[in-house]
């Protein structure tokens, strides 16, 4: 393997756990967004009639459902055009979430006017880890959802895991001796 892949290969490498980081930081603020929301229903509605997690159970049994044969043709069809789109995100979605992410980090550097160094990046990652958490702790006293803490603990895990995504990110780069600009 000449030397110009060999570079590029470390970069992947290396790289892939910036992705990583930056994915479960996109999850955590996801999450945050829909609990805000769950809040300002909660907020708004006039009583506690607001049900936010419901449970569906069927009562019918032995009941059979008919279906022509056309319908299941284009149940086959759509269910095919899903799974290729399901695929597609998979593949692309990590890949535009990590360059977003590490466009976000240079605009911060740039923003605050602080050196533009491997050490201000890891810095700057960890803290937008940090970002998903803190106002969830602040609204979950507010939240009536019996599944409040589990969504704070796997918030707080998921962060964590961020952060140790990014370590090993820097840990990684500085083990290969990459350019940090190359570093996402």
């Amino acid at each position: 393997m000449n030397k110009l892949k060999q570079i590029k290969y470390k970069q992947v490498i290396t790289n892939l756990f910036g992705v990583a980081g930056y994915n479960l930081i996109a999850v955590t603020t996801i999450l945050t967004i829909c609990l805000l929301g769950v809040l300002i229903l909660q907020l708004l509605s006039s009583n506690d009639t607001i049900v936010i997690i419901e449970k569906v159970v069927s009562g019918q049994t032995g009941a059979e459902a008919t279906t022509s044969e056309a319908a299941r043709y284009i149940g086959y069809i759509f269910a095919s055009i899903m799974f290729v789109l399901a695929l597609l995100i998979l593949i692309i979605l990590p890949y535009q979430v990590g360059k977003y992410g590490k466009m976000i980090t240079r605009k911060i550097v740039t923003l605050l006017r602080v050196p533009d160094n491997i050490s201000t990046h890891y810095i700057i990652k960890a803290g937008l880890s940090v970002t998903s958490f803190l106002p969830v702790v602040i609204i979950a006293p507010f939240i009536k959802l019996d599944a409040i803490f589990e969504i704070l603990i796997f918030i707080a895990i998921t962060d964590f895991i961020a952060v140790i995504a990014f370590s090993l990110q820097v840990a990684i780069g500085a083990l290969f001796k990459l350019d940090f600009q190359k570093i996402w």
